[in-house]
């Protein structure tokens, strides 16, 4: 009877042994397939992130070349630049944040590249973590040469990443130790203006005022005998200086003169005419 009793009693307690024992182990499997689960997503975030930083990149390089291309003209470089002032004391150090390039001068222009100044972990990317211009090298006539520079920020790894430098030439006024930005590329020549005229033998005396502009600057004197077409006529002279004399002319005859001024960047409107008859 004992005997009977055991043997049901070990029958009873080996299946809720065994049933136990079946439960540890499917803890056990949840626990693996939840930490490989975990991997997997962790390691497929990590790909999606590299690849949306690179993708990101990519477009950031696109965008600063197309801001390289913005920048070197003289126009729409200058008309974002322009009023922004630094230190003559302090121009090899000086930093000017910007807060957008665009591709021109008009109000509705499209933006090239946006300075932002809050990072974005809910959506990671690459961005223009900031916009400078800065190390200022002073040329002659108030000009200066600088470097445009943008730099990123990765919400991967937060790492600055700075873009190659743009470098852009300005022309400044200065007052009171402080530079003003007036416009980019060489400084825009004078209007030529002045011009005037005395008859000499066979000859007229030209003189006129001095124009500003990036040197050397050279005038240029032409003429006709039709009124209002100087700037299509004859070549009188070509000089670096503000007067000369054009020999060669009928005594008796009317010349209609006008000059215009010209550097290796730039070539000004003619003047308005004047006239002179040589003796």
């Amino acid at each position: 009877m004992g005997m009977k009793r055991f043997k049901n009693l070990q029958h009873s307690y080996y299946p809720r042994n065994q049933r136990g024992s079946l439960v540890i182990q499917l803890m056990m499997v949840s626990v693996v397939v939840t930490i490989f689960l975990g991997y997997l997503m962790s390691t497929t975030q990590l790909t999606n992130l590299a690849q949306k930083n690179f993708v990101n990149n990519l477009e950031l390089q696109s965008s600063w070349m197309l801001a390289k291309q913005a920048m070197t003209t003289a126009a729409t470089c200058g008309c974002q630049l322009s009023g922004k002032t630094f230190s003559v004391a302090s121009a090899s150090t000086a930093v000017l944040e910007l807060e957008r390039l665009r591709t021109g001068c008009s109000l509705d222009a499209d933006e090239i590249i946006r300075a932002r100044s809050v990072r974005s972990d809910v959506e990671p990317n690459s961005f223009v973590q900031k916009i400078t211009l800065s190390h200022f090298v002073p040329r002659s006539g108030g000009e200066y040469t600088a470097d445009l520079r943008a730099y990123s920020e990765s919400a991967s790894n937060q790492t600055m990443k700075q873009l190659d430098p743009i470098e852009v030439v300005i022309y400044t006024t200065e007052r009171g130790g402080e530079v003003t930005i007036q416009g980019c590329g060489a400084r825009p020549i004078s209007a030529p203006v002045g011009l005037v005229s005395s008859s000499q033998a066979a000859a007229c005396s030209l003189s006129w005022s001095a124009s500003t502009g990036q040197a050397p600057l050279i005038y240029n004197v032409k003429w006709s005998q039709t009124p209002g077409e100087a700037s299509q006529g004859v070549i009188g002279c070509s000089t670096t200086t503000s007067n000369c004399l054009v020999t060669g002319l009928t005594p008796g005859v009317s010349y209609y003169f006008a000059f215009q001024v010209v550097n290796s960047f730039q070539a000004t409107a003619f003047s308005s005419e004047v006239a002179c008859v040589p003796l």
